[in-house]
């Protein structure tokens, strides 16, 4: 049996010197590749309509046609291609296996497409369709290979007709493949994913056909056919390339006609479902009732408006959502609607409603009408403006009110126009104290200052006569007693002139005659002369005095003299509150944020927080106790805040009783010169007034 069909080892060399030789219309052989990749394409196109179609019937209707237009370019395919065949012996066909190479063909393109479009996308579905398609490809052909008579007998090689079916089974798997590709996200563009997938497919069916081709062997028998139907090769290729074209070309047709029809359904779906959600989620309520005034629509908004649902009014007369008064005079209008319609039609009135729990409320309706083939439609659209209508009765009431309101303030403001002439008058009185306080406090500190400097120059004799007595510079006075004097005369002339200079300072700085004499300041040096200053005093009192900054200060842009005095009456002010034993110490440091800081700490009796007002204003003490037992005017503190102030600086001073006392000064950042090459142009000893 294998023997009758295959060729053995045995006869494979004598079956090949004794086959006849055939050779290929290369026209014809490229006319079978086109129809089989045109039948492809038209095929899978046909498929891929399965899906979309809208039920079952629709759906079998295109996996049929896209089976009988893949079986049909199939056997087309096949026999243009045997067509093609030149050789010297005479071709019929058997009709019956003829016919049923092609159910062959359409019946396993049928399946295929079947599995591949039926249920879950799974590579087990995807390679079943491959190997229904390509073998079904494989029966069709060897069916119709059976189905020739000619004076010889048909052999195949075993091997080339596995590998025919393999390169079946192989190419229709990957041309599902590339049909299943189209269904899923793809990077290529539709046009070529389908051009390639009709390729692959009508490559499959060709390379199958001629991979079997060239495993057939046509031994010469000697004897004739038996009695068939004779075909001219050209004729018969013309006919079925004809045939194919024009069932391909009717599929393809049908595909777009129907692609036509969908989209228009589609459209028309959506338009209806874009209507009927504006219909549906309208904040309006819409009414269509036919010629009778029965309703035939009626929206969700309605249904919330009049509390009926809409099962309970369709079919009803409109009249049951009008007040009972109205019903009748309705039905009047509908039946003279065209002598209503220009009051009606397109215009939008005021309309009284009753709901259904018979509350009354007001809308605003316009009713617009619409012919159809059952009948003229009327549709309003109802506006509920109950709650407008209450806001507008609410704000004639509120327009009244505010009327009445209006009259009394307008006596209210009679009222108080006199009264703002009365306070007209008292500001202009109060005003006028205020200058007169001001130029007081002018002529207070202008008087200070002239009366310090008054005193100072006889104060100066009395100082300098005191120290010549004391001294016995022009002699010997004579009794002790009177050298003792001296001293206590000048103790006293030097306390008097240090409070005097501390006035004249102060009142200078209150009256605005105060100037600073600014100067790039070595900050270290300073603070070693204020130390020399108030060492001794220190160290008389049991102090330990502690320096704390930095080795290399920025200069510091400012009055030298006064950052001196600063300096010394903080210090001064701690060793002199400070008993034996303490501590103070003077720290120094600048930054960007915080400018140049200068800090007093000491470990004295402090200050409590409710005292430390009192000690910042002039002449200020903070008990009797201690103006008893510390001496001092109280002019210290406030001259020192005057002197930082008028330098653009922040004097803190904060305190504990028992604890002690930390003054903080510090000077804007706009005042450290962090090379010589910041430092002011014009020079040292610029004067800048207060």
């Amino acid at each position: 049996m294998f023997s009758e069909i295959f060729l053995t080892g045995e006869t494979r060399d004598w079956v090949i010197r004794t086959s006849l030789a055939y050779s290929y219309d290369t026209w014809l052989v490229l006319l079978s590749c086109l129809v089989a990749m045109f039948a492809s394409y038209t095929a899978f196109h046909l498929v891929t309509r399965v899906s979309a179609a809208p039920d079952r019937p629709a759906k079998a209707a295109w996996l049929v046609t896209g089976a009988v237009t893949m079986g049909g370019g199939i056997w087309s395919m096949h026999f243009i291609a045997m067509l093609a065949v030149q050789m010297p012996a005479t071709v019929r066909y058997d009709p019956t296996l003829t016919g049923l190479s092609i159910l062959f063909a359409i019946a396993a393109s049928g399946f295929a497409f079947y599995i591949v479009t039926k249920g879950a996308r799974t590579r087990a579905r995807l390679f079943g369709g491959g190997v229904v398609l390509g073998a079904g490809i494989g029966a069709m052909h060897y069916t119709g290979m059976a189905a020739m008579q000619m004076d010889a007998r048909i052999l195949y090689d075993p091997f080339l007709f596995a590998a025919s079916v393999l390169v079946a089974v192989s190419l229709s798997t990957l041309a599902l493949r590339l049909l299943y590709h189209s269904v899923e996200s793809s990077r290529l563009p539709k046009h070529v994913l389908k051009a390639a997938r009709g390729c692959v497919m009508g490559l499959s069916v060709a390379a199958m056909h001629y991979t079997a081709m060239a495993a057939t062997y046509f031994l010469p028998t000697g004897s004739r056919p038996a009695a068939g139907f004779e075909l001219d090769p050209p004729l018969m290729a013309g006919i079925i390339g004809a045939a194919a074209f024009v069932i391909i070309g009717l599929a393809l047709t049908a595909s777009f006609v129907d692609r036509f029809l969908e989209i228009k359904s589609r459209e028309a779906r959506h338009s209806e479902r874009f209507l009927a959600a504006v219909v549906n989620n309208t904040a309006n309520g819409i009414i269509a009732i036919d010629e009778n005034g029965l309703i035939q629509m009626y929206n969700p908004a309605a249904e919330r408006m009049f509390g009926y649902t809409r099962s309970e009014v369709v079919g009803e007369n409109v009249s049951i959502l009008l007040p009972l008064e109205e019903r009748a005079a309705h039905d009047g209008y509908l039946r003279n609607s065209k002598l209503y319609e220009p009051r009606i039609l397109g215009v939008r009135r005021p309309l009284s409603a009753r709901c259904k729990d018979g509350t009354s409320i007001d809308l605003e309706i316009s009713v617009s009408d619409m012919q159809g083939d059952e009948g003229r439609t009327f549709i309003g659209v109802c506006h509920d403006i109950t709650e407008h209508k209450r806001a507008e009765a609410a704000l004639r009431e509120s327009e009244r009110a505010l009327q009445e309101r209006v009259v009394d303030l307008e006596l209210v403001q009679r009222r108080l126009e006199q009264q703002g002439g009365d306070l007209v008058r008292l500001a202009d009185d109060l005003v006028l104290a205020r200058d007169q306080a001001e130029a007081a406090n002018r002529a207070k500190s202008e008087f200070l200052a002239a009366m310090s400097h008054e005193l100072r120059t006889p104060l100066n004799a009395i100082i300098g006569f005191s120290e010549i007595i004391q001294s016995e510079t022009l002699g010997p006075v004579g009794s002790v007693k009177y050298r003792s004097y001296a001293e206590d005369i000048n103790d006293s002339g030097q306390h008097l002139l240090s409070l005097i200079n501390d006035i004249l300072d102060l009142s200078k700085v209150e009256s605005g005659l105060d100037e600073l004499y600014e100067e790039d300041i070595e900050v270290p040096a300073v603070i070693a002369a204020v130390l020399r200053l108030v060492r001794q005093r220190g160290e008389d009192g049991g102090l330990a005095l502690d320096l704390d900054f930095p080795d290399a200060l920025p200069l510091l842009r400012g009055d030298e003299r006064k950052l001196k005095q600063i300096l010394a009456n903080l210090m001064t002010n701690a060793i002199k509150f400070t008993d034996a034993g303490g501590k103070v110490t003077l720290r120094a440091w600048c930054r960007a944020d915080s400018g140049f800081v200068f800090q007093i700490i000491d470990t004295g009796i402090g200050i409590a927080a409710e005292d430390i007002p009192k000690a910042l204003s002039r002449f200020g003490q903070v008990d009797g106790d201690l103006n008893r037992q510390y001496e001092g005017t109280g002019l210290g503190l406030p001259l020192t805040k005057a002197l930082v102030e008028l330098h653009g600086g922040r004097f803190d001073l904060q305190s504990q009783v028992g604890v002690g006392t930390t003054v903080t000064v510090r000077f804007p950042a706009t005042r450290i010169i962090r090379s010589r090459h910041d430092a002011y142009a014009p020079g040292v000893g610029d004067r800048v007034a207060s």
